[in-house]
């Protein structure tokens, strides 16, 4: 015969109770009318309920890049609270809760990204218990649009075959999930120059030289992007920049003088020409362009002069 605690109750009665949905509670009262100690059955609901879970953020669909994800979650319990420790925050069954602040009514953090991830959706899945152990799960997709590598070097293979919409697309992206390349942006400028969307191309190029003031390439297409739209005093910012990069250049202080001359500026565009001649004087095109400025200040025999050597050279 099994052995029955204080009250006539075996040890495993209890276990039987909490299944059953009750508590078995064995209290002493003290009677006045008996001195003696007699048990007592309290029946009690027992925590049945899960706690509520929610993802704010991402939301499903969400498209991400770069090299981290941020995840926000809230939950609370009504009823015998939350085991903080059971929070689990899986993406792709991988657990990431170790990198997780909690607080009172969610946690937040940010999973770092692993390089195999696979491009496309993935499953974002999210964990925890209350005290009484019963589970709450809620699940995700977020879609991996590759790291910001594989964007670029998807630009410039759509680029290389033409597809320059599909290469918009992937520079785009490239510059969206790390802004700060400087590479990306000056792709992401010439395949706005052969959709002939111009403006973009200036904002693209203009972004490239502020990450990379250096960028010489960067300066020079900034220009012909705003020659393009007949923004030439913004041409002229660019390409003066260029010729202080490189002072022996004869391409950009040429560039220089005909964005001079296009915006009336005829001095300062004959000094850039006439540099430009020192540099480069086998090329006709300046010649030509210094015969123009003459023409323009009515300087009718040295813009003579200059078209006769134009074609001579």
């Amino acid at each position: 015969m099994p052995s029955r605690s204080r009250g006539g109750h075996s040890p495993a009665e209890p276990d039987r109770l909490r299944r059953s949905g009750q508590l078995f509670l064995s209290l002493s009262v003290l009677l006045f009318a008996q001195a003696a100690k007699s048990p007592i059955l309290i029946a009690a609901d027992t925590d049945t309920t899960p706690p509520t879970l929610r993802i704010v953020e991402p939301t499903t669909g969400t498209e991400v890049g770069g090299d981290d994800l941020t995840v926000e979650i809230e939950y609370r319990d009504t009823g015998s609270g939350i085991a903080a420790q059971t929070l689990h925050v899986q993406l792709n069954g991988k657990d990431y809760a170790g990198q997780f602040d909690q607080h009172n009514r969610g946690a937040s953090g940010q999973i770092r990204l692993p390089k195999s991830l696979p491009m496309g959706d993935n499953k974002l899945t999210i964990e925890i218990a209350d005290r009484a152990g019963n589970v709450a799960r809620v699940e995700t997709l977020v879609k991996h649009e590759g790291s910001p590598e594989q964007q670029y070097n998807a630009g410039l293979a759509h680029a290389q075959a033409g597809r320059w919409k599909d290469a918009e697309a992937s520079f785009s992206k490239a510059v969206k999930f790390d802004p700060k390349n400087a590479d990306a942006y000056v792709q992401l400028g010439h395949t706005y120059q052969q959709l002939q969307r111009y403006a973009e191309a200036v904002t693209a190029y203009r972004q490239a030289t502020t990450l990379r003031p250096d960028d010489l390439e960067a300066f020079m297409s900034w220009g012909i992007a705003a020659v393009q739209i007949k923004q030439y005093s913004e041409a002229t910012i660019a390409y003066r920049k260029a010729t202080e990069l490189d002072p022996k250049n004869g391409e950009a202080f040429k560039s220089l003088g005909i964005a001079y001359h296009a915006d009336r500026k005829y001095p300062d565009a004959k000094q850039a020409l006439g540099k430009a001649r020192q540099l480069t004087p086998q090329d006709a095109e300046i010649y030509s362009h210094i015969g123009l400025v003459d023409l323009a200040q009515k300087n009718y025999l040295l813009a003579e002069l200059s078209f006769r050597r134009a074609v001579l050279v």
